[in-house]
């Protein structure tokens, strides 16, 4: 974990506390340039003016406004990709008390663009794999639901009273049933979505507010029965 704490400078609210020595010091800059960048998924960019919000400098000491102004213009001029940054850091009047720690450091600042688009592409696929998951099944005369992680539902089966075709555009649902010809989603805010076969009313429960989408009784269980 240690070996990795540099990157909390990455998405942080960071503040800076600028005195004259800050800027030849190659931890401090090293930093500081990770404060002012934002990962994307072609790698690090640098971060525009709301984004750079999260990342207060203050100048302390003999520093003042105008090294202030001079650091954020060497990052955004002089250090605004990863290769331009390491180039930059390299510099031997950017000092540090252990040379090994600066050549390792150089070397992974060089990778950082592959490691964030990696990072990104790994959790686009991790979005994509969890979206579709089915959390819960119901079944009814001739269809079925699933309830999908996102809260979303899906359907399939017979449509003749738009049992499986309503569900499309429900959203926020944590709970499902399907009665013979009718599908019924409780969702988040308590509220309870129904489609389906209406002869008897069975679509517009005597709820509070009627229709098809109706305020739920307080329930000492979630399993329904149509």
């Amino acid at each position: 974990m240690l070996s990795e704490v540099n990157m909390l400078y990455l998405g942080c609210r960071v503040v800076i506390l600028l005195d004259m020595t800050y800027v030849s010091r190659f931890w401090t800059m090293y930093e500081a340039w990770l404060s002012q960048m934002k990962p994307t998924s072609t790698g690090l960019k640098p971060a525009l003016i709301s984004d750079a919000s999260r990342c207060d400098v203050v100048p302390i000491l003999g520093a003042d406004d105008a090294l202030k102004s001079w650091l954020l213009s060497t990052i955004a001029n002089k250090m605004s990709s990863a290769s331009l940054a390491a180039e930059y850091l390299r510099h031997d009047d950017i000092v540090v008390t252990n040379a090994s720690d600066k050549e390792k450091q150089l070397s992974r600042v060089s990778g950082l663009d592959c490691r964030v688009i990696q990072v990104e592409l790994d959790a686009q696929a991790e979005a994509r794999s969890t979206v579709h998951v089915l959390r819960v099944l119901a079944a009814g005369g001739c269809h079925s639901l699933g309830l999908l992680k996102d809260g979303t539902v899906t359907a399939c089966g017979e449509d003749c009273y738009g049992q499986t075709s309503g569900v499309a555009q429900w959203r926020d649902v944590v709970q499902i049933a399907a009665g013979g010809s009718l599908s019924l989603g409780l969702l988040k805010d308590g509220t309870v979505t129904a489609c389906g076969h209406d002869t008897y009313g069975q679509t517009r429960p005597a709820w509070p507010s009627g229709g098809t989408s109706c305020r739920s009784r307080p329930a000492s269980s979630t399993a329904w029965a149509c």
